[in-house]
């Protein structure tokens, strides 16, 4: 992890940025193959290999609990668990804590 330069401006991902995580991280504006995320509370680069955001989801756990706890609300929000006993969408806390949708 390497700390961006506190005066580039931070972008967002370019295309279609599907995962809740995004919120939280971009790219430096002269980044234009935007090969090098970055986050935007702390400014430091983290390596995240053809758009895995595993490592995004890490820095954050590790470096800024609190805004992890928001994207696993978040991600929460947008895949759901289906119940098959009720028949409603739920959240199960291992899907929460992995990012698994589980399929009883």
């Amino acid at each position: 992890m390497t700390l961006s330069p506190d005066t580039e401006e931070i972008v967002g991902k370019k295309g279609n940025a599907t995962s809740v995580v995004w919120r939280w991280f971009g790219y430096g504006k002269h980044d234009e193959e935007q090969s090098k995320p970055v986050c935007k509370i702390c400014r430091r680069s983290v390596p995240a290999r053809t758009g895995n955001t595993t490592n995004l989801f890490n820095h954050l756990r590790r470096h800024h609990p609190s805004d992890y706890t928001e994207s696993l609300t978040l991600r929460a929000q947008v895949c759901p668990t289906p119940n098959q006993e009720t028949g409603k969408t739920t959240t199960s806390p291992v899907s929460m804590l992995t990012g698994a949708i589980l399929f009883s």
